[in-house]
């Protein structure tokens, strides 16, 4: 179960619909991604899959 929007809230994550137009809109003005670039994201990634889930 997650946390409620009160508990992020004592941890100080607060994020207004403001907060999240103006990230949409900084998100909006970048460059869109190639698919080169997000297959080399992809796999840079792929290096934490199963991170902290190996047995010890």
């Amino acid at each position: 179960m997650g946390w409620s929007a009160t508990e992020w809230a004592q941890l100080g994550y607060v994020v207004t619909d403001e907060d999240v137009e103006q990230t949409r809109a900084r998100l909006a003005a970048l460059a869109p991604v190639s698919d080169e670039q997000h297959a080399r994201n992809v796999e840079w990634l792929s290096q934490f899959d199963n991170e902290g889930t190996a047995a010890a």
